[in-house]
């Protein structure tokens, strides 16, 4: 299960209570998040700990972040994992 470490900004729009840094998290399943606008919408950039890959979740409007759950990330990270054709071996590790 991936851990994510939000910015106060993207914790206080998740409406969640920020979660003590767990050490054993980090490598493939280690993340760090930002929300900030880009073009007047709520953007968010995920960045893995381990390979610094990038996941830049764009127009996302207040319902998504009440669904911003471990699913979906799981989705969209496969999703950008595909797209640029990363092996199917570093993709069951991260996600």
């Amino acid at each position: 299960m991936p851990y994510i470490g939000c910015t106060q900004k993207l914790i206080k729009e998740l409406k969640s209570k920020p979660v003590s840094e767990a050490t054993g998290r980090r490598g493939f399943h280690g993340w760090h998040g930002n929300i900030f606008r880009f073009f007047h919408r709520k953007s968010v950039l995920l960045v893995n700990d381990e390979t610094r890959f990038a996941v830049f979740i764009p127009g996302l409007v207040k319902k998504d972040f009440t669904k911003f759950d471990t699913a979906r990330f799981q989705i969209r990270v496969g999703r950008e994992y595909q797209l640029t054709t990363i092996k199917k071996l570093y993709i069951s590790h991260a996600a």
